[in-house]
């Protein structure tokens, strides 16, 4: 898959402090460039994506499976900040149902599994 139709679409991507890829650039190689110049680059969501996009090399396929994943990492995070007013004992509900079906509980230092496992009933 080639880099710079994804570098192009980007909002801003002007701004970026880096170069963009060369015409024949795939993402993987350009995710190489990038990953040199993580911190110069500060744009995380950026690095991210091209991440994403070069683990699904294959074909356009792969890639819009890769891009379906991101944005569905992306909304569940935006749902833990709507939610993040709704806390208990500093672990989100939506979270804790979350993480106890995918067999884990995640607690904050002052909660136990149990605690968390009772606040998503």
């Amino acid at each position: 898959m080639l880099a710079l139709p994804i570098y192009l679409a980007y909002p801003d991507c002007d701004l970026l402090p880096i170069r963009p890829p060369g015409p024949n650039e795939t993402c993987s190689n350009y995710k190489a460039y990038l990953e040199r110049f993580q911190h110069e680059l500060g744009d995380t969501l950026f690095l991210f994506i091209f991440r994403e996009l070069s683990d699904a090399e294959v074909d356009g396929s792969n890639g819009m499976r890769a891009t379906d994943r991101a944005i569905s990492d992306l909304q569940a995070v935006r749902l833990a900040v709507l939610d993040s007013d709704k806390c208990v004992d500093n672990v989100s509900v939506r979270c804790a149902v979350a993480c106890t079906n995918a067999g884990a509980v995640r607690t904050s230092s002052t909660a136990t599994p149990s605690a968390a496992r009772r606040t998503t009933k």
